[in-house]
């Protein structure tokens, strides 16, 4: 079975046969990337004719059709780059009188001909499910990415322009914004230039791919950076929440090149093919892998560790507390803390190896992990900017200000102001990780005040953050 976790861009090619051939799945996927982005290519620059109805030229996941005209059959030599096809044999597709290409009744998409090529599969099977849901995956993971850009380039605005928001843990965040920002505009620019603008095995083209590697191994490293970061704050009595980011960002931006040159200059020398997006060597492919693969195990443990400590604590507490409500406490501040130690990857990683076992199961595990991969950058923002406490609040301010220099207007008639005071009401539920106590003895005493909250809840009269907030500075980790 054909593997998709090498881009989703990819029209994947549903009648590929099962007979050994001359080059590896992999080359063969990568081969029918290229002859699309050729076929991309020649349709921005071959004109439409004019002189009556054609069906348009089009990529169908194996071929490039050109224009037809209506009501014609149009015949080519079945292309020899897929494995199973007799190059001496033709392939057909119709062009309808209407001036579209032909639907099948049955799978109702355009189809081609290819029962006289050799060994494919009927139309009917199993595999066209890539040919239905690839597109749709890719528009799921362009729909996120774009979200994810604009949310996390006004919460850069937010952080970065309001003065009381200026402190290192806010400079942290926006160093995880930045890393969000940029996979998210070159996934975004890839879709819409590869094909156009890109040819194969040229400079721009391994250029835009080892700047989309490092985009990439830096976005997984500031998540770990961040997790540290926290991890640092909870066990360290030495480690304060003044203390500066410098050393988070020489290794957040530092450490990918690391593995990055090496991975550039084994390219260059060992597998300069294509666009450098082909791995035929598995052990070339794990300069970057590895790395990857390690922070994420490795921010498992941090976040295992924490919620461990938090377990214990909330129930440690001499508080008169119904044990439901502890749980639910401790349920609502594991569930804020996913997102910022990438906890969902861990899972995605693992469900990726049993991917392979069916391409039910490889495309359910694609639709989960474009999901995750392209709107954890909304989440991010929207947990640790949009619904922090110490955000709306200094929000809510500057619309009070600009109120009443507009007109000297009421701001509690307002709907947003009040919306925006009714929310900045509640802390966000990881807030007192960052307020902790310096002393480890506040620990031991069952000091509830350590227990980050979870999602807020209005009718709570208990507030764990603010006694800590209160003697320390009123910073909060979102």
């Amino acid at each position: 079975m054909m593997t998709l976790k090498n881009g989703l861009d990819l029209w994947i090619l549903y009648f590929i046969g099962n007979t050994s051939h001359h080059f590896s799945q992999q080359q063969q996927l990568h081969i029918l990337r290229d002859s699309q982005l050729k076929c991309i290519y020649s349709m921005n620059e071959t004109l439409e004719p004019q002189d009556g109805l054609y069906c348009p030229q089009t990529w169908d996941g194996a071929f490039c059709w050109p224009y037809a005209a209506a009501g014609t059959l149009v015949v080519k030599p079945c292309p020899d780059y897929v494995h199973g096809f007799n190059p001496n044999a033709t392939a057909s597709k119709y062009c309808s009188e209407n001036g579209t290409w032909w639907v099948h009744p049955e799978l109702k998409q355009t189809w081609t001909n290819y029962s006289l090529c050799g060994n494919v599969h009927s139309p009917h099977d199993d595999g066209n499910v890539f040919v239905v849901h690839i597109p749709v995956i890719k528009a799921i993971s362009q729909t996120g990415y774009s979200i994810s850009l604009t949310l996390l380039l006004i919460a850069c605005l937010l952080l970065g322009s309001v003065r009381r928001l200026r402190c290192p843990r806010n400079n942290l965040h926006l160093q995880l914004f930045a890393s969000f920002i940029l996979r998210a505009s070159v996934s975004l620019f890839r879709d819409l230039t590869y094909g156009k603008s890109v040819e194969e095995g040229s400079t721009l083209c391994k250029t835009l791919t080892c700047f989309w590697q490092y985009c990439l191994m830096a976005n997984y490293c500031w998540i770990l950076m961040e997790g540290l970061y926290l991890h640092n704050l909870v066990f360290l009595s030495m480690f304060t929440d003044t203390a500066g980011i410098l050393k988070y960002g020489i290794l957040g931006w530092g450490l990918p090149l690391f593995f990055i040159i090496p991975w550039i200059i084994v390219k260059a020398t060992l597998e300069d093919a294509f666009c450098w997006t082909l791995n035929e060597n598995q052990g070339y492919f794990w300069i970057i892998r590895g790395p990857i693969t390690a922070s994420i195990v490795l921010n498992l443990i941090f976040f295992i560790n924490i919620t461990r400590v938090l377990f214990l604590k909330m129930f440690s507490s001499q508080a008169i507390q119904s044990r439901r409500y502890r749980y639910r406490k401790w349920f609502k501040s594991t569930l804020v803390l996913v997102p910022l130690f990438g906890v969902h990857y861990a899972l995605l990683l693992a469900v990726s190896f049993a991917a392979n076992l069916s391409e039910a199961l490889e495309i359910t595990w694609l639709y989960i992990d474009q999901s995750f991969s392209s709107f954890q950058g909304s989440f991010v923002a929207l947990l640790y900017c949009f619904l922090n406490g110490e955000v709306q609040s200094e929000v809510h301010k500057m619309l009070e200000r600009f109120r009443e220099k507009e007109g000297g207007h009421n701001p509690q008639n307002s709907l947003l102001t009040q919306s925006l005071t009714y929310i900045s009401k509640a802390r966000s539920s990881v807030q007192s990780l960052h307020n902790l106590p310096k002393r480890k003895d506040n620990w031991k005493n069952g000091d509830m005040s350590l227990v980050p909250q979870g999602t807020p809840n209005i009718n709570e009269k208990e507030d764990w953050g603010q006694s800590v907030g209160r003697q320390q500075h009123a910073e909060s980790l979102l």
